[in-house]
């Protein structure tokens, strides 16, 4: 048993770890320097790489709390927008003159293996699950904060990151964002049903290593003589 209390994870989950560790720094290294898409307008180069939800989603791959309650249904927000909005048309969302600056594989990386990644560690791994009301209260923080920060660059600098924002009208791009909401208030609650029935971190499984473990280390305290 670890220090939080919770079991090491398999060597299996270990090996899987690294793998996915390896290819996501890979991927952002190459994304980063090798990666140099033409700006889609004169502005569009303010911020970078930072405007886009899917670079914000490759840094908040830390543990337990943060994966349970924001990378794990953030994950699956990115891939199902992206490729649902592709599958209506690619131009929303990926324009096709830019298929040859982005390559294919760092595409898949990026908004198909995420999911994959993130659901395999949430079966592999152990985590402590935090409460729904506690996790939802944080995914929505995190997808509110990165929705205004869209809208700043927006309204502010003229610069709507993804190319269905600037065809929308203004109803259409609130009905848009509320839709967004929707799907996902329902990704979390999906989400959490998922770790605690099946993963490897379910609730019941976490409190009670985590209530076990409180109480060996009470049974140290009672042990010593101060």
């Amino acid at each position: 048993m670890t220090a939080a209390g919770l079991q090491a994870p398999p060597p299996v989950a270990r090996l899987f770890q690294f793998v996915a560790f390896s290819v996501y720094t890979y991927t952002i290294y190459y994304s980063v320097f090798y990666v140099n898409v033409p700006p889609l307008s004169r502005n569009y180069a303010i911020a970078g790489k930072a405007k886009f939800l899917t670079q914000w989603n490759l840094l908040i791959r830390l543990r337990d709390f943060l994966f349970c309650s924001i990378c794990l249904p953030s994950c699956i927000f990115v891939s199902t927008v992206f490729w649902g909005l592709y599958a209506i048309d690619r131009e929303l969302i990926f324009p096709k003159r830019v298929e040859k600056y982005y390559p294919n594989w760092v595409n898949h990386c990026s908004h198909s293996l995420i999911v994959v990644t993130a659901l395999v560690e949430s079966l592999l791994s152990p985590h402590y699950q935090p409460s729904r009301g506690a996790s939802f209260k944080a995914l929505l923080t995190w997808f509110t904060t990165y929705l205004l920060w869209v809208l700043y660059l927006g309204l502010i600098h003229d610069v709507w990151v993804y190319p269905v924002m600037q065809v929308l009208s203004p109803v259409g791009l609130t009905a848009f964002f509320i839709g967004c909401f929707i799907i996902v208030l329902a990704l979390h609650l999906a989400v959490t049903s998922i770790i605690e029935d099946y993963g490897h971190c379910g609730r019941a499984i976490c409190h009670q290593r985590h209530d076990r473990f409180r109480l060996e280390v009470y049974d140290y305290i009672l042990s010593q003589n101060f």
